[in-house]
């Protein structure tokens, strides 16, 4: 019987997330957060998604150019950048699995400006490499997605992203049977400082055992997941080792905190967002891919999480990589406008504001919100 890894990450609410999170306007922008744990200013930025959000809220007034495009809001990404895209192994309607460009991580999903959610974006991407990174390319990319939500973007993706694709499930399940192996030993997991260590919470490895049971599965082992950075480094996550299911499989939690874009304005529960969140960003998925379980009577995210097929350099130190980050931030910004346009708000008054502009005054209007906040990080990251 083959041993899969099943990944949890528990998503433990700071507020009862069956109501609206009440919003407080903030009235300053905390420190940014993990400068020292951060390698690269593309790491820092990511990991600080809340103080953007927060920032924006607090200086959009220095900004008379946004004033009305905030004003077109929807279910958005909240913390848009590269590596929240990827091509991974996921469950169709159907009940097939394939391997399919989607995006991966929706811990910062909430309402909120379009806008925002587009300055995000580049400001994540030109953190990677500003020189490979066109404004006006993501912009017109951006573009191309939104008035397109259901287009196929095969020959938009960079080469190594369609060779990820073109494998086949059968080549898949050998990678991940060999990912399980590297991780476990005699049906344990090998415990590392930092990375996987034991896990005594009685409570909740029996919730996690009883779970597990009820899907077929018999649990062989459960340890912490260590993250040493990140947006949800203080996370809680737990990997459960089990007998049983079907072929390589990686269930993933993450212990769910207040979201970034909570910063920003008030947003209805968890669950009323997971239930906006299917046709919009995995359409023609099955909905068991990424769903809400309970544990210890808090609710837990539980989804499918397969061996990456692509790490995302988080600087761009050669010409090979630079073009790749070039033809990927405006894919993935072809992804980012789809999200939006798959949604009404996005398709009418939104899409009819920007469509009055031309890309050179939308990089306009853009522009100092960008490079006011990369230079707010950049200076933290240099001292």
């Amino acid at each position: 019987m083959r041993i899969i890894i099943i990944f949890f990450a528990f998503l433990i609410s700071l507020v009862n997330c069956q109501h609206s999170q009440p919003f407080r306007q903030p009235s300053s922008v905390d420190d940014l957060k993990q400068v020292e744990d951060s390698a690269t200013l593309s790491q820092l930025i990511r990991s600080n998604t809340t103080h953007y959000w927060r920032w924006l809220k607090i200086n959009q007034k220095k900004y008379p150019e946004l004033t009305a495009p905030l004003k077109y809001e929807g279910l958005i990404f909240g913390d848009p950048h590269m590596g929240n895209f990827a091509p991974a192994f996921v469950l169709l309607n159907s009940g097939k699995y394939a391997l399919r460009f989607v995006p991966v991580d929706f811990d910062d999903i909430g309402q909120g400006p379009f806008i925002g959610d587009l300055i995000r974006f580049i400001i994540a991407s030109e953190a990677v490499d500003r020189k490979s990174v066109k404004k006006k390319e993501i912009i017109t990319s951006y573009l191309l997605g939104l008035k397109n939500p259901n287009m196929k973007l095969d020959k938009y993706l960079p080469d190594l992203i369609e060779d990820a694709l073109a494998m086949t499930v059968d080549d898949f399940s050998q990678l991940q049977d060999k990912y399980v192996d590297k991780k476990t030993t005699a049906q344990k997991f090998k415990r590392k400082k930092d990375e996987l260590v034991s896990y005594s919470n009685k409570s909740i490895r029996k919730d996690v055992t009883d779970l597990l049971k009820s899907k077929g599965y018999k649990v062989l082992d459960i340890v912490q997941k260590i993250v040493e950075r990140g947006g949800s480094k203080d996370a809680l996550r737990l990997w459960a080792l089990v007998e049983g299911g079907k072929h390589g499989h990686i269930m993933e939690f993450k212990e769910w905190q207040e979201t970034g874009i909570s910063a920003y304005g008030e947003q209805t529960s968890l669950q009323e967002r997971l239930k906006q969140l299917y046709p919009i960003f995995w359409p023609r998925l099955n909905p068991e891919t990424y769903t809400i379980v309970d544990i210890n009577k808090k609710p837990f995210f539980l989804r499918e999480k397969h061996k990456s097929l692509l790490d995302i350099p988080y600087s761009a130190n050669s010409d090979p990589e630079r073009v790749f980050i070039n033809k990927y931030s405006n894919a993935c910004a072809i992804a980012l406008g789809q999200i939006h346009g798959r949604q009404a708000a996005a398709t009418t008054s939104w899409l009819k504001w920007l469509e009055q502009h031309s890309v050179d005054e939308l990089e306009e209007i853009l522009q100092p919100t960008i490079d006011d906040y990369l230079d707010l990080v950049e200076k933290e990251f240099d001292l």
